[in-house]
């Protein structure tokens, strides 16, 4: 699963906005392709996308704290007990 996502992120890196959102334009049939394609440039202007599927702490923290505000989790779960950063075994 790791190597998929990371993958994944490589991709959507070395991709443009507009692959990507004709890649994903079937997911979003309400959008107009380019506010679609905006939404991405972006996304990847802010790098707002992982380039490796290490979750730092920081980035765990700032999602926590984002889903306790919005009532989806309480209290959440500690970063040592939800994140595991230790290289995939081949």
């Amino acid at each position: 699963m790791v190597r998929a996502i990371h993958r994944t992120q490589k991709w959507v890196a070395a991709a443009s906005a507009a692959d990507i959102a004709t890649t994903i334009a079937s997911y979003f049939p309400d959008v107009p392709p380019a506010r679609l394609i905006a939404a991405i440039a972006r996304y990847k202007a802010l790098h707002i996308w992982g380039a490796t599927p290490v979750l730092p702490r920081a980035g765990y923290d700032r999602l926590q704290a984002s889903l306790v505000s919005g009532s989806f989790v309480n209290p959440g779960t500690p970063f040592g007990v939800a994140v595991d950063n230790t290289r995939p075994r081949p």
